[in-house]
């Protein structure tokens, strides 16, 4: 593995990790959840049952730095979650009284309120019939799309 220059300088130059992640927002069966992941074909496959996807609702890429940052803001205590720490999953408890419209809007209120470039780069992202990290790495949707 060779060291990465470019990333250490942004790093020290910065203090902000600019490499590529991505929060997502998913909604199952008696459940609304939200993660982070820096592979979604690989988080999403993890969300199956008895061999059906549960898409990601919303998929929003940016930096790690911001990305982390963004997921904060929903684990730091305002809204009781469920947390399944084996296999790292974060739902809303139902005493959070939040639906997804609800959690979207705040979630894109929060990215407008940052100087952030995080975008909304995948709505219903299954792994089973998405484009790659490539197209990932690129898209950006708009609410019409």
């Amino acid at each position: 593995m060779s060291f990465d220059y470019k990333k250490a300088i942004e790093l020290s130059l910065f203090g902000k990790d600019t490499s590529i992640h991505y929060f997502y927002i998913i909604e199952g069966y008696d459940y609304l959840g939200f993660g982070i992941t820096k592979n979604p074909h690989s988080r999403n496959s993890d969300y199956t049952l008895f061999g059906k996807v549960i898409p990601f609702v919303y998929l929003y890429r940016g930096t790690k730095s911001d990305i982390n940052s963004l997921e904060h803001q929903y684990k730091r205590g305002l809204y009781p979650l469920v947390q399944i720490k084996e296999k790292n999953r974060e739902w809303f408890a139902d005493e959070a009284n939040l639906d997804l419209n609800t959690f979207k809007k705040m979630v894109d209120k929060q990215i407008s309120d940052w100087d952030s470039e995080i975008v909304l780069c995948a709505k219903d992202y299954r792994y089973t019939e998405c484009p790659g990290l490539e197209y990932l790495k690129e898209a950006v949707l708009n609410e019409e799309d």
